[in-house]
């Protein structure tokens, strides 16, 4: 191959790199923006339910999600004051959290964020 051709191969090629960075690009920043669309839906939901709570502070002082009948998170936890199998307490800002249920094991903590599996039994706030 002479030179020349050399030239324009490593140019298609960059062109072609060029391309994918560019459609890449572009399908991220769709996701981006669809990301950011569940934001504000999550952001007004939130914000109706503070209205009808009648909730005045910026943020929940905790939230407890279920993920399934075997996967909880909770957020907002300052403690952990029990860890067993069947049983899990944690600390809040107001008050505890009792998980009860068999085979409970907290998966990951941090940042306030309790992740739990678990079959669980019942939930008691004290």
């Amino acid at each position: 191959m002479a030179d020349k051709e050399l030239r324009r191969l490593k140019r298609r090629e960059l062109l072609q790199m060029l391309l994918v960075q560019c459609q890449e690009t572009e399908r991220l920043q769709q996701e981006s923006n669809e990301m950011k669309e569940q934001l504000e839906a999550f952001m007004e939901s939130y914000e109706r339910l503070k209205k009808k709570l009648d909730i005045k502070s910026e943020i929940l002082p905790f939230t407890f999600t279920m993920l399934s009948r075997s996967k909880m998170m909770i957020s907002g936890v300052k403690n952990v004051l029990l860890s067993s199998d069947s049983a899990l307490k944690f600390r809040l800002s107001s008050g505890s959290l009792t998980v009860n249920g068999s085979d409970l094991q907290i998966v990951e903590i941090g940042g306030g964020d309790v992740y739990v599996k678990g079959v669980v039994g019942g939930v008691q706030f004290e």
